[in-house]
């Protein structure tokens, strides 16, 4: 069994090891075998997935309001709000229309980020969500905008 974590809207966070040419998922008895509680593994792999990001920012030029067929983590990096959000983005809604596409825009625009989500979701090779999410610092699951 693949360790799990629920996120929204019949989504959830799973969590990989990256080698060469190869994925790894974590399962509940590699967890055990490491002996670690979820929030650890939880923390560890956020703390993987900020690493990754900041050296793809650098490539990037900084934060955009759109990451799609980069490196393959891009729909997990809606897990990471605070370093992918751009500046000047007051109030971020972030959007995982497709398993390699994260959009992110400010509440100023939130029908502007929905209508976009929507068209990338029907249009998507590996869908995930057209909704739109909004995460606040008391919970790991995002509050769905539209």
């Amino acid at each position: 069994h693949l360790v799990a974590l629920p996120f929204a809207e019949g989504l959830i966070v799973v969590y990989a090891i990256l080698g060469f040419q190869q994925i790894i998922y974590v399962t509940a008895g590699m967890q055990q075998a490491w002996q670690t509680t979820p929030e650890e593994l939880h923390r560890l792999a956020l703390q993987n997935l900020r690493r990754r990001t900041e050296h793809l920012l650098m490539e990037l030029g900084g934060p955009q309001t759109a990451y799609a067929h980069l490196d393959g983590f891009e729909a997990a990096r809606i897990l990471i709000p605070d370093l992918v959000t751009p500046p000047g983005v007051a109030d971020p809604l972030l959007a995982l229309p497709d398993e390699h596409v994260l959009l992110v825009g400010d509440a100023r625009d939130a029908a502007r980020l929905a209508q976009e989500a929507a068209a990338a979701y029907a249009g998507a090779r590996l869908p995930l969500s057209p909704a739109v999410f909004r995460f606040t610092e008391a919970s790991l699951v995002p509050e769905v905008v539209s």
